[in-house]
């Protein structure tokens, strides 16, 4: 029994160690475009040559991304694009839509801090993983001008290259999808740890 808990606990680390691995990638990309100073004007005034110039269709295809979002400083979306290539469909993050409640509540928190934020949110389209960088010039100077959001779906071939790395078959799930099949205290872990592993049969 005991081995069976250092083996799970090493399968949970090393699926921890790549959804970290994801968020900082996510970041690098995310943060370089909101540092940039033709997003910051874009921000005051938005332009269809920016727009067709700088912010390619198919949410930026070359780094495998599903959603980006340009916020303005007063929470306005000035951009909205989504798209799932597992799926070969464009997708929207409706706000209305009950299932993105923890995704638009996760985006706007903070929001006028100058500092990048990354969580794993559920979606109507599934559990993300997103970044949301500050809108600033690129000597980082202000005021803050709105809010980049980059993120990718957790979509089944996302799964299945986790599943190939540890060996074992695995499903990571936002908070708000397991959060009713857990007790009192695994629901105060799993929102303080933002993790936790809970093994089946399977």
């Amino acid at each position: 029994m005991e081995q069976k808990h250092v083996t799970t606990k090493k399968v949970a680390t090393r699926v921890a160690e790549m959804v970290e691995n994801e968020k900082k990638r996510i970041t690098t990309i995310c943060f370089d475009y909101a540092a940039w100073d033709v997003m910051y004007d874009y921000a005051n005034k938005q332009t269809r040559e920016f727009e067709s110039q700088s912010l390619p269709a198919a949410v930026i295809p070359e780094y495998d991304l599903n959603v980006l979002l340009v916020i303005n400083r007063v929470k306005k979306t000035i951009y909205h694009e989504g798209y799932d290539r597992s799926r070969r469909r464009p997708v929207r993050f409706d706000p209305g839509h009950p299932k993105n409640a923890g995704l638009w509540r996760s985006l706007y928190a903070d929001f006028d801090q100058p500092s990048v934020r990354s969580f794993f949110s559920a979606s109507e389209h599934g559990p993300l993983i997103i970044v949301s960088a500050p809108i600033l010039r690129t000597d980082a100077s202000g005021p803050l001008n709105g809010r980049v959001i980059m993120g990718r779906l957790v979509n089944p071939g996302f799964n299945e290259r986790i599943a190939a790395a540890v060996q074992e078959a695995t499903a990571l799930l936002a908070p708000e999808q397991v959060a009713g099949e857990l007790n009192d205290g695994q629901v105060r872990r799993l929102y303080r740890d933002r993790s936790l592993l809970k093994e089946t049969r399977n």
